[in-house]
């Protein structure tokens, strides 16, 4: 397992707390944001309807938290118009995953949330 029990409550604490803000109860069924850990990254994606289908579903990632354990450190990820997962060079990694997470619910850029 990439995190302990304390870890991933902690990142659904921090992580999780913003999907939470973000979600707005009379859209719940037509877009969510949320999260999942996968190894030592944490991706937030939207969650919604397929367009024009009656079932199934998308997600669309938006931001990618990679945990580098031997540097005590997160990166922040985001994907471009080419689908592929780029360094966010505005702010690139921090030792706190708080900052990266504020950084990316603020979006200066457009680059999360458009």
């Amino acid at each position: 397992m990439a995190f302990s029990d304390i870890e991933l409550k902690n990142i659904d604490q921090i992580v999780g707390g913003l999907c939470r803000r973000r979600n707005r109860p009379e859209f719940k069924d037509d877009l969510s944001l949320e999260f999942k850990v996968e190894g030592h990254d944490v991706v937030i994606f939207e969650h919604r309807p397929k367009y024009g289908a009656r079932v199934g579903v998308v997600d669309s990632p938006v931001a990618k938290f990679k945990f580098v354990r031997t540097q005590g450190e997160w990166q922040l990820l985001w994907r471009r118009q080419d689908l592929k997962w780029h360094s966010y060079e505005m702010l690139p990694s921090s030792r706190k995953l708080e900052q990266l997470v504020a950084e990316v619910d603020r979006d200066p850029y457009g680059c999360f949330f458009g």
